[in-house]
């Protein structure tokens, strides 16, 4: 439940005079009440500025990651440990301190790997504990960039959908479908969990990457219209939470894989027309460079990111709300 609200504060101070008095004793009067006046009004001030300063210390930057597998994450550990450094390592490990998540992957409703709290970004937070997601770059890139004030991630992702069968929202169709409305009551519900710790949480960004499953299939050409929906039926339904320059938009590209998604172009170009829409609240994030062809080595996972090009993508999320000074 979503317990803002705008505290005013109103003094009265009441003066009766009555009878006939002395020109001087009102004059003490008067200079009394100026006195006390003055005093009021200085007191209502401080209040206020202290009142400001408290909401100010207690808001925090929320960002939303949500899509398929390639957010999900079905990258393996085991060989992103292999690519990085004893350091990295460290931090996959024992987690990045000050970018915390809650999350949920849900795999075909038959694998579920979740956390119902908010806990520090580290390994095993993909479709199982042996693999890894966006929140593992966007974590680091955070951290590499300099930045200590805290964020908190909510990830609600589900392999193998589509935004034409499983995403569509509220305005695009007569009715939501069962997964968007799921994102978005658990999304609501972290919300007002952050809430009840006495937070005061701002949807800072809105991440999305999705699209693969459009792509490989004849569901391709309605893709601009429902994307373009969901980017306002998100918006809309986290309205209170929006700071005063609306929720950004960073969607991630698909791969130019024709094998796995014959239809990548239109669904690039698709996305590509969002963002045109609103330049200065949609932005984009390109794939170009990021294998997917290698692992494993024996039978390479052509749907999914190689491990060091999914945490690059993350890495590339995060960098575009750096750069545009977003969060």
């Amino acid at each position: 439940m979503n317990t803002r609200k705008t505290v005013g504060i109103v003094c009265l101070l009441p003066f009766l005079m009555a009878g006939c008095q002395k020109s001087a004793s009102v004059s003490k009067k008067s200079d009394s009440a100026s006195s006390t006046s003055a005093s009021t009004s200085q007191d209502s001030s401080a209040v206020s500025s202290s009142s400001a300063s408290t909401e100010e210390d207690k808001s925090v930057d929320v960002v939303i990651m949500a899509g398929q597998s390639n957010c999900q994450g079905h990258s393996a550990l085991s060989y992103l440990l292999k690519g990085t450094t004893e350091d990295q390592r460290a931090f996959y490990k024992n987690g990045f301190p000050n970018t915390l998540i809650r999350f949920y992957c849900n795999e075909n409703d038959t694998t579920i790997n979740q956390d119902s709290s908010f806990v520090p970004v580290k390994k095993g937070m993909g479709y199982t504990t042996d693999y890894f997601g966006l929140e593992l770059g966007f974590a680091e890139a955070l951290q590499s960039s300099g930045r200590t004030r805290k964020t908190f991630v909510i990830k609600y992702a589900k392999g193998g959908t589509s935004l034409a069968l499983d995403w569509h929202s509220t305005s695009s169709r007569s009715q939501a479908s069962p997964l968007y409305l799921a994102f978005i009551a658990y999304i609501k519900t972290a919300l007002d969990d952050l809430e009840t710790q006495g937070y005061l949480p701002f949807v800072r960004a809105f991440l999305w990457m999705q699209g693969e499953t459009d792509g490989s299939s004849n569901q391709y050409g309605d893709y601009y219209d429902l994307e373009s929906a969901l980017v306002k039926d998100v918006r809309q339904e986290l309205v209170s939470y929006q700071p005063a320059e609306g929720i950004p938009f960073v969607d991630g590209l698909i791969y130019a894989n024709a094998a796995a998604a014959s239809h990548y172009a239109e669904i690039n170009a698709a996305k590509q027309k969002v963002a045109g829409d609103d330049p200065s609240k949609n932005y984009l994030v390109d794939t170009t460079g990021l294998d997917w062809s290698k692992e494993p080595e024996a039978n390479p996972d052509i749907y999914h990111f190689d491990a060091l090009s999914e945490l690059e993508l993350g890495k590339r999320f995060a960098q575009v709300l750096l750069d545009k000074q977003i969060i």
